[in-house]
Formats: structure tokens, sequence, C-alpha cells
């Protein structure tokens, strides 16, 4: 598996793998993905600003990501928990995993390979958030060693847990 820089003729495969992603959550019951975000425009501006991945397994793309090294704002105001570090970090963002590859391990892979390029780019810790009911992705950060860090909301009705790899 390898993780690539996308391109802008990827954003049909990456939109169903994103679908994808919007199926999986509302089986389990979450209303996370469930309107219009994200949309292609979202992941338009991540290629346009060098900040969407996805990971090949060969020359099928099986998974996408956006990887922000700016932060995230709502990762200021961490309740009921703290952070490791107060430094640099590579901020994960709409992660998803083809269904034709769901269940395989490739979420855990998909977080190596982005260590990978936080290691690349001299940056020491990653974070990520997920909804506090979303078992799969808290299960695939956990598998891949990621420490829970408290929540942060979006304002958006539900609460996200966070969690951060000290690299």
């Amino acid at each position: 598996m390898d993780i690539k820089l996308a391109k802008e003729e990827q954003i049909e495969v990456i939109m169903q793998i994103i679908e994808d992603g919007r199926k999986a959550l509302k089986e389990l019951g979450l209303y996370q993905w469930q309107e219009e975000y994200p949309a292609p425009s979202d992941i338009l501006n991540d290629i346009a600003l060098q900040q969407s991945y996805v990971l090949m397994d060969g020359d099928q793309i099986v998974g996408t990501t956006a990887l922000d090294p700016k932060g995230e704002e709502v990762y200021d105001s961490l309740v009921d928990g703290e952070w490791s570090l107060d430094a640099p970090y590579l901020t994960v963002h709409r992660m998803a995993i083809s269904s034709s590859n769901a269940k395989k391990g490739i979420g855990t892979s998909f977080l190596q390979a982005i260590e990978e390029i936080a290691a690349k780019q001299n940056i020491p810790q990653i974070r990520l958030d997920t909804h506090e009911d979303n078992v799969v992705m808290k299960r695939v950060a956990e598998k891949a060693g990621y420490r829970y860090c408290g929540k942060v909301t979006y304002g958006v009705g539900f609460d996200c847990v966070a969690f951060e790899k000290i690299l």
C-alpha cells in the first residue's frame, strides 16, 4: 500500500469512496456525513492545497483522506482531557475506505502510512477526531496506537472524540 497526493482526475473515485463512508456511517445509525459534506468542492479544495491523499493498492484507490498541517481550531477547545504536546501536528480529516476493502485492516495501514507523511514533514504528532459513536473509526485509531485525549465539538449537535499519536 502506498499513500500519494490525490489528483483532480481521481475525484470520481474519491467521491465514490466518500459515498461508501456515508453509507457505512448511516448503517451505524450516525448522522455524520449524511448531508452535503464532504462535497466534491471540499475534496477539490484539498487537492488544490495539496492536502488530499489517496491510499493505493497497486493501481487501485482504496482510501482517501485530507491531511492538514495547519492544525484544527476546535482542537484548542478540548474538553475532558488534554493533548500530550503543544507542538505542530498533522490533522486527519475525511478519512474513508472503499466498501470493497472494508474490514480488512486497511484503515490501520492508512494511519501508519499517514505517520510516514508526518515524519517526512518533521511533524511530531498526528491528531484526529470522529463522532463519539463511530465505533469503527475509534477501533481503527486505537489499533494504530492512537490515544484518546478528550472531546471536541463542531457545533453540529454531537460531540466528537479526539485522538493523538506522538511520533
